[in-house]
C-alpha cells in the first residue's frame, strides 16, 4: 500500500476513487454482499394486512389488520419486538369480530448487517375480543384466557440507510377455543396474519 505525501493530493479523481473502492472493498465479503450498519437499536414500524381465523365456524376470510411496533437492539441478530395491532376475524356467512392484540416476540435476523435478510420471530401476547362492533353497546366480550403463542417468518430490505420494507406472515394458536364462543372438536382456535410494513431505525 502506498500514502500520499501531500494532503492536496487526495482532491484528485484518481485518489478519491481509491479511497472508496477501499473502504468498499472493506465493507463487503467473499461472496461480494456489503455489510453496513443499516439498521440502529431501535426500530419504529407500521404495518397494514390480513387475518385469517380459522376456528370452529367455516370459511375462514381475509380480513383488514394494522399493527404499530418497537424494536430494541436491532442492531444485532438477536432482538426484541413489541407489537399492537387489531384487525378483523370473520368467516364468509357466520362470524365477525374486531378484536386488538399486544405480542412481545423475540427476533433473530439471519443477516442483519446486509441490505436484505430474511428473519425469524416467535413470542406471544393477549388478545381482546372487542364484538362485531366495538364502539356500539357491547353484548359479549371474550376476554378470559385469551393468551396466544406465534411464530413468523419474515424478509426486510433496507431501501435507505435508515428506512426498511418488511414482509411477513405469522402463526397465532389461541389458548383456548373460545375467541368464536363455540367450543366444539379437539383443537383451540388459531388465526394467520400476513403483513406489509415500514420499518424506521432511531439513533445510532
Amino acid at each position: 500500500l502506498w500514502e500520499v505525501k501531500e494532503t492536496e493530493d487526495l482532491s484528485t479523481t484518481a485518489i478519491k476513487n481509491y479511497l472508496e473502492e477501499k473502504e468498499t472493498n472493506a465493507q463487503t465479503d467473499y461472496l461480494g454482499f456489503q455489510s453496513l450498519p443499516f439498521r440502529s437499536s431501535i426500530k419504529l414500524g407500521v404495518s397494514g394486512g390480513t387475518m385469517i381465523y380459522d376456528g370452529d365456524y367455516p370459511r375462514g376470510v381475509l380480513s383488514p389488520s394494522g399493527e404499530i411496533s418497537v424494536g430494541f437492539l436491532q442492531n444485532s441478530n438477536l432482538s426484541i419486538d413489541l407489537g399492537i395491532g387489531a384487525g378483523m376475524l370473520s368467516t364468509r356467512d357466520f362470524y365477525s369480530t374486531v378484536v386488538q392484540y399486544t405480542r412481545l416476540n423475540i427476533m433473530y435476523r439471519l443477516f442483519n448487517y446486509y441490505k436484505s435478510t430474511p428473519y425469524l420471530q416467535a413470542g406471544g401476547g393477549f388478545l381482546l375480543n372487542l364484538g362485531e362492533d366495538p364502539f356500539g353497546e357491547q353484548t359479549w366480550t371474550g376476554v378470559d384466557n385469551n393468551g396466544f403463542v406465534n411464530a413468523t417468518i419474515g424478509y426486510e430490505i433496507m431501501v435507505a440507510q435508515r428506512t426498511g420494507i418488511d414482509l411477513s406472515a405469522g402463526y397465532n394458536w389461541l389458548f383456548n377455543d373460545n375467541i368464536d364462543m363455540v367450543r366444539q372438536g379437539s383443537y383451540n382456535d388459531f388465526f394467520w396474519d400476513i403483513k406489509v410494513g415500514v420499518n424506521f431505525y432511531l439513533g445510532k
